[in-house]
This record gives C-alpha cells, sequence and structure tokens, in this order.
C-alpha cells in the first residue's frame, strides 16, 4: 500500500527501497538486517523515536517526517472503523482504498474444497 500510495501522489522513485522488517527484538540484529538489505543506507525516514534511536547512534541520518492530522488519522482510528463498518476511506490514498477493497473481495470468494487424496504425495515406484 506504501509503494502504490507513493506512486498515486507520483513521489515514488526507482532508487526507494521498500523492506518487510521482521522484530528481532534485539537492536543490533535487527539492524544489521536492515544494513544487509540495503548496504548503501544513508537516510532513513521515521517518526519512531526507537528506530530514530538506533540508526543515530549507528551514524545514520534521519530524517523525522511532520505528521499528518496527527489528532484526526492514525491507523487505530482507521482499523476501527473498518471493524465497525464507519467511513474510513476518506482518511487514507484512493491507492490504499483500492488495495484493501481487492483484498477484501479476494476473501468472498470460494475457495475449493481440497479432499483427503488431493494431500497425499503421490507413491513413486522403487
Amino acid at each position: 500500500m506504501i509503494r502504490e500510495s507513493l506512486e498515486e501522489m507520483r513521489l515514488w522513485d526507482e532508487n526507494l527501497k521498500l523492506l518487510d522488517i521482521p522484530d528481532f527484538l534485539d537492536d543490533q540484529r535487527w539492524f544489521d538486517f536492515i544494513k544487509r538489505s540495503i548496504p548503501d543506507l544513508q537516510v532513513v525516514f521515521s517518526g519512531n523515536p526507537w528506530v530514530r534511536r538506533i540508526f543515530k547512534e549507528r551514524g545514520i541520518s534521519v530524517v523525522t517526517p511532520p505528521w499528518y492530522n496527527r489528532g484526526e488519522v492514525s491507523g487505530t482510528k482507521i482499523r476501527k472503523l473498518m471493524r465497525e463498518g464507519g467511513k474510513w476511506e476518506g482518511l487514507v490514498p484512493h491507492a490504499v482504498i483500492d488495495v484493501i477493497q481487492g483484498q477484501l473481495e479476494a476473501l468472498k470468494r470460494p475457495r475449493p474444497k481440497l479432499e483427503a487424496d488431493s494431500l497425499r504425495c503421490p507413491r513413486t515406484e522403487g
């Protein structure tokens, strides 16, 4: 959704890299994973104090982006509105709406039933 939103706003650049970062529960392992994934890392954008500290301690430049309507827009509020059937669409970019609606439609599609025989490995003659 992040990439789609940046593309919609014409902010995506092929030099940008988005990562799925696992939580190692260890600052150094977490940082090392990122450095292995992006060896030439020069700047990090984050509003998270923990993330900012980790990178600053290791000499990486950190930019703290300004909050966007912080009191009005938050992931927690948007998820709550979605659960309760409220109007959340006006709080996110159109690209996010498209991604979420596509995922919801995929969940509604019937799934084929698996028969027990289809789960067995075929026997090989030896």
